[in-house]
């Protein structure tokens, strides 16, 4: 099978039948035979929410929000992944890595991925990135920019916050132990939580909201 396309506009749920098979509407689909197309185009949303697979077909590109829940044995995404709005990946917490240049519009939820120690670089978050629970998570990219808020709640292996920063709502910092600063040029929308994080704000930062220690 080389390539599905999924016409529906709306939600899509592709379930398990058994940890071999994935199924649509009623049809079966081997599990690896669906992880080895090379792509597939959704319409609406997906929901692959605690399904066996193990990787995306390299082409993956889904309209509205892609549901990737509790998937425990996926490790990575495909390069060339495409979501129109929001990615689920909390609680995969096989997942190693994220690509570059990834850019999602709406949310990008990574609570208690586990395993990932890194962002990558050029990732665009255009309303709230939330990484809570991420305990092995050391650093971000540089640039990184989320539209809404940015909920780092005890990522407590995170080392640094990188230059030019931008979070356009609140940043939640409890429980991050090793940050050792806050990078000047960083720009706050909202509000700055550091309770738990051995952190004191700059005197010069400027936030738009209150700052809790």
């Amino acid at each position: 099978m080389a390539s599905l396309i999924l016409e529906k506009e709306q939600a899509i749920e592709l379930g398990l039948c058994t940890e071999e098979q994935i199924w649509y509407e009623g049809k079966a689909y081997d599990a690896e035979e669906f992880s080895n197309l090379k792509s597939i185009h959704v319409k609406g949303d997906l929901n692959l929410r605690h399904t066996f697979i193990s990787k995306l077909p390299r082409e993956t590109k889904v309209d509205g929000s892609l549901i990737l829940i509790g998937c425990e044995h996926l490790k990575s995404l495909p390069a060339g992944l495409r979501v129109g709005k929001h990615l689920f990946l909390q609680g995969s917490s096989s997942i190693e890595s994220l690509p570059e240049g990834l850019r999602i519009a709406g949310i990008l939820n990574l609570y208690h991925c586990v395993s990932l120690k890194s962002l990558p670089r050029g990732l665009v978050v255009g309303d709230k990135l939330d990484a809570g629970h991420c305990f092995n998570l050391k650093s971000l990219p540089t640039g990184l920019k989320v539209g809404g808020d940015c909920d780092l709640f005890m990522c407590r292996s995170l080392e640094s916050l990188p230059p030019r920063m931008v979070v356009g709502r609140n940043l939640n910092l409890y429980g991050c132990h090793s940050l050792k600063e806050i990078p000047e040029d960083i720009q706050i929308g909202g509000s700055l939580t550091l309770k738990g994080s051995n952190l004191d704000a700059p005197s010069d930062l400027k936030v738009g909201g209150k700052i809790y220690i």
